[in-house]
This record gives structure tokens, C-alpha cells and sequence, in this order.
């Protein structure tokens, strides 16, 4: 930690400088500190930090301060509370370092933290090479060093979200410790990326469950994959954006991050604050005190103003638990899943992820950016925004119940459906691929090899070793998957066909495992959150997918769907009175880059006000 202390001419400030501490909390007040001469409980994973620093080397003494949020807020004054947590960006982005206490040494820290300096040091020609030092020396980096790191990704201060921004805005600044071992924040990033490498992912699986296996402690030999994605795709590429002048996030990334746990649901808005634009914080701040409802209306009113657009609408739906109105986004809803997003980058040897994904506005361009014309009619509780109905729900796919099953009894057959496409088998596997791949690519015609992707893993595993795929073949423990949609989706009908009819289970001869890999994640994320879709006059696409809900709270036949100006996708709406309830985003094969507007001004759609509540 040497270099995250100030030498004593460098301070910054009349009164010295400082460190700020980012940890997490816990629930049991065990701990005990002396405090300006008073004796203070704290948390016991506090007071643990606490003493570990105190014996390091006299580091926070004399003129050089710790700042701890538990002790540094009165967090019983709401009104000191929203004034501090306003300033988080100001306090971790200022600090000299910015201190990450992970907890005491245990579970062979040591090694952990000692392969991921290891992998951090290796250049590309020799992580190439790696998967097969360690299938022919599985202790390369030491005899428990993967399962040391997995324990290190498995301990609670990842799963909290008030680290999330922590940690991207002390960037460069921030040193991990865990007891009395210490990482600098790049060389730990550069160490996990590493693990996204060729085989090392792969292998990375086999080593932990050989090392679990040698400890014999009866520990879970499944790696803590959620944190390590939450570092390598969300923590790294952030802090990237950060060390170059800092990027304020939309309200999409922001859910994504809001996923992580928090002691209260209005924490969910107010743990990100240091990641919004300081117009937005600045108005949401003397909310602080308000009902987590009104503080989710609040934020989706100013995220609204603030960009002058209505894409917060994607995000809205009425089914969270906090009972918000069905436009306004409520940040505790469980519905939104991880990897669904058609902005983000694959995982696999063939791309890069820890890139910073492309803003999730500039993927489709349903409303062919027209202008938006909203306005929130008095009171504050209804939305009324411009667009047009562009087609009405008349199929359905099966709906996921929890992440594996298919629901099939929720499939309702589309009668009498004609494909408005000159080329179905297009329109289909455009559809299933959500129209976009990895970072929001265009699907093109090699993306046809979806047709040909096999719908059974015994075809698909004997022509991958035939081809010699080793990624493909390596994909047992996901290809369920795919396996299962087919299998439900099979027999539904589209017009005078199954959809099954429209695939085959043979790869040609002279396909290339990077297209196949492509097609198979791209339609592995199309449904997540999503369930298919048919239209009345002959559309293809997906409706949002309630997950967490019973049949009853799905969309149904009759609803319906817009494009609303200023909003980058379809919607899903309900008729409810006059009015209407947003159900959530759609895709529309054929419907994403302003065709519906073209559709406007040559007279075929009605331009029209929608209010929702």
C-alpha cells in the first residue's frame, strides 16, 4: 500500500489528507472502537478493519484521515444522511485511496490474491498457452490457489451495492486488503480478466473442483461467477470511463447494477447517486426521506426531463413489489435478468467483454428518432406521451417459469396467422436473435446458421467433435436451453407450418464455430425476460416475460403494441378505461428502425395521445 500514501508534502489539504473505506456493513453491532474518547459499537467486520489498519505500519495517523461512512454520517439525521449521500462522488472520486476491506485472511487468501497477481503478469502469447500448462501442472500457480480466489469472490462484500460505486469511482486509487494482504485495483481487474482467456475458462472449473476435491471440506466446487462478471463487465469498463473524465449512466446500466443487495429499497436509487448526472442527484436528493414509491416516481421523472425522452418506458411494467404506477420504474422488480441486454458482449473465447457496451438508445430506433412529446398531467400521476398503436397480441409463446422450464401449457396458438414477410426464414432467425448480436451488431445472413443449430446436444456435441469445436462442445451445461424452447415451441403454428419445420439439425460442412457460437448466445439471451410474440397482421417478435409472476400478471392476447415518440423500442400496453398500463419493451421483426414512422406519414397509422397510469 505503499504508494497509496500520501508523503506528508503532498498533502492535499491544510488539514492533511484521506483515505475513504469501502466494506460491507453487516447486521451485528459486536464490534467496539473508542471513538473522540467515547467508546462507539460498531459492526464487528468494521471493527476488523479498523484494528487490521490500525497495525499497519501507523498508516492513519497524525494528519492522514480515514473516512467511514457508519461513523462519518449521523445515520439517524435523514437530512445529513441525503446531503452526505449526494456528495459520494465528490468523497471516492477525492480520496488519495480508496480502501476495499474484504474481510480477514481465510481460505487461502494468500494464494488467490497471489494467482491473480500471477495471471495480471502474463502477456497474451503466454495466456494462449496457459490452459495447457495447467492440464499438465494443475498446481502452476499453487496447490489451492483457485479455490483461494473463488473464496475471495464468494465473501459478502460483492453482493453489496454501495461497493458498486465505491469502487468505480475510486478507480486507479483503490486497493483491495483482506487481513493483511493487499492488491492494487488494476492488477486485480487485470488478473480476472485473464480468466475470460481461451481455455482458462474452462479450466479454471476443473482446477476448483480438483482442489475442492484435495481440501476435501465438503465446499461448493461451483465458482462465484456473479462477481467475477460484476468486476470484469460492469466495475472494470466503468472505472475505465472514470479514470478518463467519468460517464454519467443511463437509468438501464443502472438497474443492471441495482441487482446487488441493499438494507433498503430506496437504496437502490440512492447507493448509485455517485453515477448519475448531478442535475438528477441534486433533484433527487431532498426526496430522501419520501416512500420508496414516490422516490421511484421521482427518479423516473427526472431521468425523463433530464434526457428529454421517454426510454425509461422500456423499464417500466406493473408488476414490482413496490406498487409503483405501471410507467414508473420500480427499481426493486426482479424481473429484469443480467445477460438479456442485446448491448452487451458475449462471454467466449471469441470476444472481449470488459469493453464498454454501447448506450443501450442507439441500438434500435423505433420512433426514427422523433422528437418526444410527453407531459405529466396535474397531480403528477399520469403520463401522456405521443405515438402510435402500431398492431394488436394475437400468439404467444410459452412463458419461463423460474430460470430452466418452459411453461408450455402458457403457449396460445395464433389462429389463422399470416407472416407479413417475403422471406419467413429470415424474419424468424432475425427474430430469435433479437435482430442484434454481441455489442449490438447487425444480424447479417451468416446468421442464418441458427436454422441449422441442433436441437439435441447428442447431434450437436457428435458434429462439434467432428468439426473440431472445442468451445461449442464444451457448452453441455447451457445447451439445455436451447434444447428446451425447441422442444416446447416445436409444433406452434405459424400459418401453414410448425416453427419446428423451419429448422434443420445438420451443420454444413463449411460452417465456422465463430457464427454458430454467436447464433447460440445471441438466441440464449433473446429469451431471457422475453417470451415470442405473434401479431394480427402478421408480425414476429418478443413480449416482455413476467418470470417472477403467475399467468395471471403476463401480457395477454388483446394487448397491445405502440411506438411512442422518444422511445427506442415498442412497448406493450393495455387498454385499462381510457388510459393505459405499460407492460414493458417489445421487438417487432421489422418494426426497430423507424418503419413505424414511415408507416405514419404515409397515412397507414394515426399518430395519437397515450396516457398511461
Amino acid at each position: 500500500m505503499g504508494s497509496f500514501t500520501p508523503n506528508q508534502n503532498c498533502f492535499r489539504f491544510s488539514w492533511g489528507d484521506f483515505a475513504a473505506l469501502s466494506y460491507a456493513w453487516g447486521t451485528d453491532h459486536a464490534g467496539k472502537i473508542i471513538l473522540n474518547g467515547q467508546e462507539t459499537t460498531v459492526t464487528k467486520n468494521l471493527e476488523e478493519a479498523l484494528r487490521e489498519l490500525r497495525v499497519d505500519e501507523g498508516r492513519f495517523a497524525d494528519k492522514y484521515k480515514l473516512w467511514v461512512d457508519a461513523l462519518c454520517i449521523n445515520q439517524v439525521d435523514e437530512d445529513e444522511t441525503a446531503e452526505q449521500v449526494s456528495r459520494m462522488r465528490e468523497i471516492y472520486s477525492q480520496a488519495w485511496a480508496v480502501i476495499a476491506w474484504l474481510g480477514p485472511a481465510a481460505d487461502n487468501t494468500d494464494q488467490g490474491m497471489q494467482l491473480l497477481c500471477g495471471l495480471a503478469r502474463l502477456d497474451n502469447e503466454e495466456k494462449d498457452e496457459l490452459s495447457v500448462s495447467l492440464e499438465t501442472n494443475p498446481t502452476y500457480f499453487g496447490g489451492c490457489a483457485f479455490y483461494g480466489l473463488n473464496s475471495l469472490m464468494k465473501r459478502p462484500y460483492w453482493s453489496r451495492l454501495w461497493i458498486i460505486q465505491e469502487l468505480v469511482l475510486g478507480s486507479n486509487s483503490t486497493v483491495l486488503k483482506c487481513g493483511g494482504y493487499t492488491l492494487d485495483w488494476s492488477t486485480f481487474t487485470h488478473g480476472i480478466s485473464t480468466l475470460y482467456h481461451g481455455g482458462i475458462w474452462a479450466a479454471k472449473d476443473w482446477i476448483l473442483k480438483r482442489e475442492v476435491k484435495i481440501k476435501d471440506t465438503g465446499s461448493d466446487s461451483r465458482w462465484a461467477t456473479a462477481s467475477i462478471h460484476l468486476v470484469h463487465q460492469d466495475l472494470r469498463p466503468l472505472s475505465k470511463y472514470e479514470v478518463r473524465g467519468g460517464e454519467r449512466q443511463g437509468i438501464r446500466k443502472l438497474l443492471e447494477l441495482a441487482k446487488s443487495e441493499s438494507r433498503d429499497e430506496k437504496d437502490k436509487v440512492f447507493g448509485l447517486l455517485g453515477m448519475m448526472d448531478p442535475a438528477i442527484v441534486q433533484r433527487l436528493v431532498c426526496k430522501y426521506s419520501k416512500p420508496t414509491a414516490e422516490i421511484f416516481r421521482a427518479t423516473t421523472v427526472a431521468f425523463i426531463e433530464h434526457y428529454d425522452n421517454v426510454e425509461p418506458l422500456r423499464e417500466a411494467n406493473p408488476w414490482g413489489s413496490a406498487h409503483t404506477l405501471s410507467w414508473v420504474v420500480d427499481w426493486t422488480w426482479r424481473g429484469r435478468l443480467r445477460y438479456s441486454k442485446p448491448e452487451s458482449v458475449f462471454i467466449g473465447p471469441f470476444w472481449t467483454p470488459g469493453t464498454p457496451e454501447p448506450r443501450p438508445e442507439t441500438i434500435y430506433c423505433a420512433d426514427g428518432r422523433r422528437k418526444s412529446q410527453y407531459s405529466f398531467l396535474p397531480g403528477g400521476q399520469l403520463l401522456e406521451c405521443q405515438g402510435v398503436i402500431l398492431d394488436t397480441v394475437c400468439g404467444l409463446g410459452a412463458c419461463k417459469r423460474g430460470h430452466f422450464d418452459w411453461d408450455a401449457e402458457s403457449i396460445v396458438q395464433p389462429e389463422s396467422w399470416t407472416s407479413r414477410y417475403s422471406d419467413t426464414p429470415r424474419a424468424l432467425y432475425s427474430a430469435l436473435l433479437l435482430g442484434r448480436v454481441s455489442n449490438g451488431e447487425y444480424v447479417s445472413e451468416r446468421h442464418c446458421a441458427l436454422l441449422n443449430l441442433p436441437r439435441t446436444y447428442d447431434s450437436a456435441f457428435e458434429q462439434f467433435e467432428a468439426l473440431k469445436w472445442p468451445w461449442m462442445k464444451d457448452q453441455e451445461a447451457y445447451y439445455f436451453r436451447w434444447v428446451g424452447w425447441n422442444r416446447v415451441h416445436g409444433e406452434m403454428k405459424m400459418g401453414d407450418k410448425c416453427l419446428g419445420d423451419y429448422f434443420t439439425d445438420q451443420i454444413p460442412e463449411e460452417a465456422s464455430e465463430f457464427d454458430y457460437a454467436e447464433v447460440f448466445l445471441a438466441a440464449d439471451r433473446s429469451g431471457l425476460g422475453r417470451r415470442l410474440m405473434f401479431t394480427q397482421k402478421g408480425y414476429l417478435g418478443w413480449a416482455p416475460d413476467n418470470t417472477r409472476g403467475s399467468l395471471e400478471d403476463q401480457v395477454r392476447l388483446g394487448d397491445l403494441v405502440c411506438v411512442v415518440f422518444g422511445c427506442s423500442t415498442p412497448l406493450i400496453i393495455r387498454p385499462v378505461g381510457d388510459n393505459y398500463h405499460v407492460l414493458g419493451e417489445a421487438y417487432v421483426e421489422g418494426m426497430m428502425d423507424g418503419e413505424a414512422v414511415a408507416l405514419l406519414e404515409r397515412g397507414e397509422l394515426v399518430e395519437q395521445g397515450l396516457v398511461f397510469v
